[in-house]
């Protein structure tokens, strides 16, 4: 995946580049030794790779730790261990959403926090289809079953989304998000109230 804003230049490919991309192409479980910017010395991560992204002239593997996607600068990876074991890669996997949602988090787009409570068998189709606004993954509350929190850039587009949702979800906050849920639902009600009562144009 290419990205054409350049954030470092780094002129020369990375020594872990190519080991990197034989793991992300073969879909297999890597250790790599990482010097992240802020340890001190560097440390051994278990990564499932997703893909691969240029910025300019610089690489980054975007990969799932711990179940969580995160982005590693290629050039700080000191060493690859290829586990001989398949990446854990979900089926719907966007890795353009990822790394937008990666990529806003890292220049502090504004968010707002909301927080669902969903009936769980719709839990993956509300998280898909709020996937256009929401800034990371959704945090479930200790001890409160199938309460979930979630950034979202937009209330506005949050609410829009949610609104079909019907009962199957409760908006526990913020309470702009219940209103514009309840101002959607009114406005469509009217509206096809009155497209009942108007006779049927021929």
């Amino acid at each position: 995946m290419l990205d054409g804003g350049a954030w470092h230049r780094e002129p020369a490919a990375p020594d872990a580049l190519a080991d990197v991309q034989a793991a992300v192409l073969d879909d297999e479980r890597i250790r790599i030794r990482y010097q992240s910017k802020q340890a001190e010395k560097p440390g051994d991560r278990t990564v499932d790779p997703w893909g691969l992204l240029q910025v300019g002239t610089t690489w980054y593997l975007l990969a799932a730790h711990r179940g969580r996607p995160r982005s590693y600068r290629v050039s700080r990876i000191g060493a690859v261990h290829r586990l001989g074991r398949p990446s854990r890669r979900p089926p719907d996997l966007d890795l353009q959403q990822v790394w937008r949602r990666m990529r806003d988090d890292f220049r502090g787009v504004p968010a707002t926090e909301i927080v669902l409570r969903v009936h769980r068998p719709r839990l993956p189709l509300v998280l898909r289809s709020l996937a256009v606004t929401a800034l990371g993954d959704p945090e479930p509350v200790a001890g409160a079953p199938d309460v979930h929190r979630l950034r979202v850039r937009s209330v506005e587009a949050a609410a829009a989304m949610l609104v079909g949702f019907g009962a199957d979800i409760d908006v526990l906050a913020p309470a702009e998000l219940r209103a514009g849920i309840i101002a959607i639902a009114a406005a469509a009600a009217a509206h096809h109230r009155n497209a009942a009562s108007c006779p049927e144009r021929r």
